[in-house]
C-alpha cells in the first residue's frame, strides 16, 4: 500500500495519506472540478466513509471550506451520507467560510479518521452552543479534538476571542485535561485585517493566565516553548461569532513526545506580537505529526517579504515550510493535508506555476480565497506533514 494515494474522481480529487497502521488523513480537493457542493459533499463523504469502514477507523476531525451560501445543502448532504453508512449524523465538525478560489461553493474538505486503541471508542460531546469534541485514546494516550469553539457572538470581537479560550480550557479541564495539554489551534476570523491586534492580545491575555508564554528576555537560540502551533486567517462561520476555531490536545501519563518548533528562518511570532510557536511535533509508537502553523512570507526579523509579488512570497513561504520540516527530517513530500490561502483568487494560475516548478503539483491541499493577517501578504499556507 502507498504512503499516499490519490483519487482522480470526476467531481473531486481524494488524497489519501496513511499515517501508520491506525491513522489516515484524507484532503478533498475541489478546485479544479468546480463541482457543486451537494454533489461533490455526497461523493466525497461516500468515499472517505467506505475506506474508513473498510479499514476499522473512526472519525475524529472534519473542516470543510466553502462559501456560508452553501453550507446549509452541504450539512445536510454529508448527514446523508453518514446515515448511508450507518453512522450517527452529529454536528462534530467545523464549516469554515473558506472562499473557493473560483467563486462560490465548495472548496474542499480536510479528514482525519483513526482507530483508537483496543477495547476503546471515539467518544463524541456536543454541546447545546453547537461546539462538539471527539476524544480517543491512542497508545495509552487521550486525544481531544474541540471543533468550533467559539465566543459569544454579542460581545465586542476583542471579548469574544477571550471567551473562546476560556470555552476551550473548561471544555478540556472537564474532560480531566487541561490548555496546557494543547499542542494545535486553529483560528478564522471574521475581517481579520480589522482586528488581527485585539486578537493577539486578548490570546496574550489568556495564554499568560494558562501560563504558556515564553521568556521573551530568555536565550532566543533556545527557546522555552510551550505556546500552541496555530493558524490565524480570515473566516467567517455559521454561528455569527467574530472568531472561531478547532483544538487539538493530547493527556495523559502515556502522552507521546511533543516539542513546539522555532523556524531558523523565520522570527518566532511571539516576538512580534503573535503568541504561537511555527510548528509542532508529535512522536508517538507508529508516526511523527508535524503540526505546521500558518505561514507565510515573514523572513528572520519579522518583516513582510516580497511585497506586491505573489510568486517570490510563494517560493519564500514555501522555503520557510521547508526548513521547519527539515528540522525534523522531513520535506514538502511528506505534508498530509494543506490549506492554501490566496488573497486574490486570481493570484491561483501564478501559484500553480510556482508549484509546478516545486514539483507539488499533487500536494494534498483545500485552496481558499480569503485575507491574511498582513495587508501586504497575499499568500499563506498550514498543514499537517507525517512521517513512518
Amino acid at each position: 500500500m502507498d504512503r499516499h494515494e490519490i483519487l482522480r474522481e470526476k467531481d473531486f480529487t481524494l488524497h489519501i495519506t496513511h499515517g501508520g497502521p491506525r491513522q489516515v488523513f484524507f484532503t478533498v480537493d475541489n478546485s479544479e472540478t468546480k463541482t457543486p457542493p451537494v454533489q461533490v459533499t455526497a461523493s466525497a463523504y461516500a468515499c472517505i466513509l467506505r475506506w474508513i469502514s473498510e479499514h476499522g477507523m473512526q472519525l475524529v476531525h472534519e473542516r470543510i471550506f466553502g462559501s456560508l451560501s452553501a453550507q446549509p445543502e452541504v450539512v445536510a448532504a454529508r448527514a446523508q451520507a453518514l446515515t448511508a453508512a450507518g453512522i450517527k449524523a452529529d454536528s462534530c465538525f467545523n464549516y469554515v467560510q473558506g472562499r473557493p478560489i473560483f467563486g462560490e461553493g465548495l472548496a474542499g474538505m480536510l479528514v482525519q479518521a483513526v482507530r483508537p486503541d483496543e477495547g476503546s471508542a471515539v467518544q463524541t460531546r456536543i454541546e447545546d452552543d453547537g461546539m462538539a469534541a471527539r476524544i480517543w485514546l491512542m497508545n495509552g494516550a487521550r486525544y481531544f479534538l474541540l471543533h468550533g469553539v467559539h465566543g459569544p457572538s454579542g460581545e465586542a470581537r476583542a471579548a469574544q476571542a477571550g471567551a473562546m479560550f476560556v470555552r476551550a480550557s473548561e471544555l478540556l479541564q472537564r474532560e480531566g485535561a487541561s490548555y496546557r495539554d494543547v499542542i494545535r489551534t486553529w483560528i478564522y476570523l471574521s475581517r481579520i485585517l480589522e482586528w488581527y491586534g485585539d486578537l493577539n492580545r486578548a490570546r496574550d491575555a489568556k495564554y499568560a493566565e494558562f501560563q504558556l508564554m515564553p521568556d521573551l528576555d530568555a536565550d532566543p537560540n533556545v527557546p522555552d516553548l510551550r505556546l500552541p502551533a496555530s493558524t490565524g486567517i480570515e473566516g467567517d462561520n455559521p454561528f455569527g461569532s467574530a472568531c472561531t476555531m478547532d483544538v487539538l490536545a493530547i493527556s495523559g501519563a502515556a502522552r507521546p513526545v511533543i516539542h513546539q518548533m522555532a523556524n531558523k528562518v523565520q522570527k518566532d511570532a511571539f516576538r512580534y506580537g503573535s503568541a504561537f510557536s511555527r510548528g509542532a511535533c508529535v512522536r508517538d509508537a507508529q508516526m511523527t505529526r508535524i503540526e505546521i502553523s500558518g505561514t507565510a512570507s515573514i523572513d528572520e526579523t519579522g518583516k513582510s517579504t516580497h511585497i506586491d509579488d505573489l510568486p517570490a512570497q510563494v517560493a519564500h513561504t514555501l522555503d520557510a515550510v521547508g526548513a521547519l520540516l527539515a528540522t525534523e527530517g522531513a520535506s514538502l513530500a511528506d505534508i498530509a493535508g494543506a490549506t492554501v490561502f490566496l488573497k486574490d483568487a486570481a493570484d491561483y494560475a501564478r501559484y500553480r506555476e510556482v508549484a509546478h516548478q516545486r514539483g507539488l503539483d499533487d500536494l494534498p491541499a483545500v485552496y481558499v480565497h480569503a485575507d491574511v493577517c498582513r495587508a501586504d501578504l497575499l499568500f499563506e499556507m498550514d498543514g499537517t506533514a507525517v512521517l513512518v
